[in-house]
């Protein structure tokens, strides 16, 4: 994307924030919020935004850079300057996202607030609802994160053989993975063989694959700055009979959730409809159906039956479903895909 293209999208970006500000300024420091709203990769920095004004404080290693990208105002971090620019912008409170702000960070722009005589309160993060929707560039980055996802999940999958051990598939999709073209892991690979594989978040070992292990691959990585997530989970011989009742069990939750996904539906209902499926097979869910992906690989909105009810599936959103249960001893399988809805129900990103 062009210099003057990328001005215009974090210029549009913050002024869709400005509209939707009732009252004073927010305060954004979370590395991705900065990221999404700066094109910026700021170890450090705080970003003022309130619905006239938006400063962009960072130190001098980033001062020259984001002075050439950003369309608004770019002030080297001072606490007497940031007292200035709140006192200026003629606001009563400054807020902060409570579930991204560190105690001490909390506490520094308490005093900030208090020197320029505002008040300093924990507000809703507005940059959370803008991230929800995916643009055209996101989804395409989206994509081509998913499909390389495909490609060394598949390669993992070659590497199957008795003997082999849980770390060295993990390390042989980790070295693909970086090989052509991602940038980083998403998250630590997870490969499970055999009993290992009821544990949903086991960590790769030494662990040898027998010809009647069962094996699960939980795997990420990020182009262009995006995630993707995937989990597969693989048979080998003389397979466990109840391991394959399982199988059937989540793909079938699995293809139900799938059914029900469309815009106006609330996330809410896609967990709770997992769940009833789960308990009738006589069964329990552990974890969350699923979650938002983009930036982060964990994105709002988390899909459970603990979800807000004001969260519904929105075109453009990109979410991840992944059912799955687990057995104690024995092993458990999850099967996830990544989507993004669409206009009349959802597009597979791993078709």
């Amino acid at each position: 994307m062009k210099s003057s293209s990328q001005k215009l999208l974090f210029k549009q970006r913050i002024q869709s924030l400005q509209k939707s500000l009732k009252e004073g300024a927010f305060a954004f420091e979370n590395y991705f919020d900065l990221h999404y709203l700066t094109g910026l990769k700021l170890s450090r920095g705080i970003l003022l935004i309130s619905k006239t004004q938006a400063y962009l404080f960072v130190d001098g290693r980033y001062l020259q850079i984001a002075k050439e990208r950003f369309p608004f105002k770019c002030v080297k971090s001072d606490s007497e300057l940031i007292e200035k620019a709140l006192s200026i912008s003629k606001i009563k409170t400054l807020y902060f996202d409570g579930e991204k702000t560190s105690y001490k960070q909390f506490l520094f722009l308490k005093k900030l607030a208090k020197g320029a005589g505002i008040a300093c309160k924990e507000g809703d993060n507005p940059a959370t609802r803008l991230r929800l929707i995916k643009t055209k560039q996101e989804i395409k980055a989206l994509q081509k994160s998913s499909d390389l996802l495909v490609k060394s999940v598949a390669f993992a999958k070659t590497k199957l053989k008795e003997g082999v051990t849980e770390i060295e598939i993990a390390k042989a999709f980790e070295i693909y993975a970086l090989k052509h073209g991602a940038e980083k892991l998403s998250f630590e690979t997870i490969v499970a063989f055999g009993a290992n594989s009821s544990m949903p978040h086991h960590r790769s070992g030494s662990k040898k694959l027998k010809k009647s292990d069962c094996v699960l691959i939980d795997a990420g990585l990020f182009v262009d700055n995006y995630a993707s997530d995937m989990t597969r989970f693989f048979f080998q011989e003389n397979t466990n009979k109840e391991m394959k009742k399982i199988y059937a069990i989540v793909r079938e939750v699995h293809k139900e959730v799938l059914l029900a996904i469309k815009p106006g539906v609330k996330v809410k209902y896609l967990g709770e409809l997992a769940t009833k499926i789960t308990k009738e097979h006589g069964y329990k869910t552990v974890h969350a159906l699923g979650h938002g992906v983009g930036l982060e690989v964990h994105e709002t909105p988390r899909i459970s039956t603990a979800a807000k009810e004001e969260y519904v599936l929105e075109e453009n959103m990109v979410i991840t479903i992944e059912p799955g249960i687990y057995v104690p001893s024995l092993g458990g399988v999850r099967y996830e895909d990544m989507l993004l809805i669409t206009k009349n129900g959802y597009k597979n990103f791993y078709k």
